[in-house]
């Protein structure tokens, strides 16, 4: 009897290990498929192109997020600044910090400047966004359907100005914290355990809104299903490829093979180039991940050609 006991126990756990080690080989399978998606359709070099779009539009956006950011105070600001300067990898901290700090200084108020400068950061942007759907969809192996010319920039920077708010979300919960959420938890009468845990809460928070904008920034390629409350596997995989990149690049350039000694006072700009270039290559994979799966919008299932 209990010989029989033990033997039903140990089915289930022995399923259950089966299970995991099938989805583990399955998840492996489909990673080395993206791998070769991903050399095969040239993305490393669709993300290159992707790095010069996104730095036309990394200036003006910055000046529109910095001048939203002064309205609700300049505190908020300064934290943005020193967050930035935490986060960023190697010599590119020194390069956005001296970037953002010649945005404060701007002459002109912060309401005008971010008047001014939203036009031209919708644009710019718009244009990454064009050029991100152009290699989604070759990283998807499907055909690039057009649409009438007025009908797709109108939508274009529509899309873009939900891009530019999620990106804003994002920025406020990097700059809310140390000073500025103290002075904001007293403002609304927050206790210091509320405090404690909005320490914690915003990072998760921040992951949610990080993957809610990749999730629709694959939405405006139209080659991924997924909602902002449900992203796709391609999102989550392409969040968490950046992740692990930003961390091993940003050990790579403190490390002894420092690019201050290659490239001299370019350093931070290089470092930064490639970051970049490193988060294409993330968003791009996490396309290609989807694409192995079988789960791309069926409305635009064409292959293109020597897919």
């Amino acid at each position: 009897m209990n010989g029989a006991r033990r033997r039903v126990v140990a089915v289930p756990h022995a399923a259950v290990a089966a299970a995991k080690r099938a989805a583990a080989r399955a998840a492996a399978t489909r990673a080395g498929r993206a791998v070769v998606v991903f050399q095969e359709r040239q993305l490393p070099d669709a993300a290159a192109a992707l790095t010069y779009y996104a730095m036309l539009a990394l200036v003006p956006g910055l000046l529109v997020v910095v001048s939203a950011l002064s309205l609700v105070g300049e505190a908020t600001a300064e934290q943005l600044v020193a967050r930035v300067r935490e986060l960023a990898p190697g010599p590119a901290a020194d390069l956005l910090d001296r970037t953002l700090g010649d945005l404060r200084s701007a002459p002109v108020g912060a309401g005008i400047t971010a008047a001014v400068a939203v036009g031209a950061a919708v644009w710019s942007a718009s244009s990454y966004v064009e050029a991100f759907r152009r290699a989604a969809t070759r990283a998807a192996g499907l055909a690039d359907g057009g649409e009438p010319v007025l009908r797709a920039a109108v939508a274009r920077l529509l899309r873009t100005l939900v891009l530019a708010l999620l990106l804003a979300l994002a920025a406020l919960l990097v700059a809310l914290t140390g000073d500025v959420a103290r002075a904001l938890g007293r403002l609304l009468g927050a206790s210091d355990a509320v405090l404690t845990a909005w320490s914690f809460a915003r990072w998760a928070l921040l992951a949610a809104v990080t993957v809610a904008t990749v999730t629709y920034l694959y939405g405006t390629a139209g080659v991924l299903g997924g909602s902002l409350l449900r992203p796709s596997r391609g999102a989550l995989v392409a969040v968490a490829v950046w992740l692990a990149a930003s961390v091993a690049f940003s050990l790579y350039v403190s490390g002894p093979a420092s690019y201050g000694r290659t490239y001299g006072a370019l350093a931070g700009i290089v470092v930064f180039l490639v970051w970049l270039w490193l988060s294409n290559v993330a968003l791009l994979f996490g396309v290609a991940y989807e694409a192995t799966g079988g789960t791309l919008r069926a409305a635009r299932q064409r292959p293109t050609a020597g897919a």
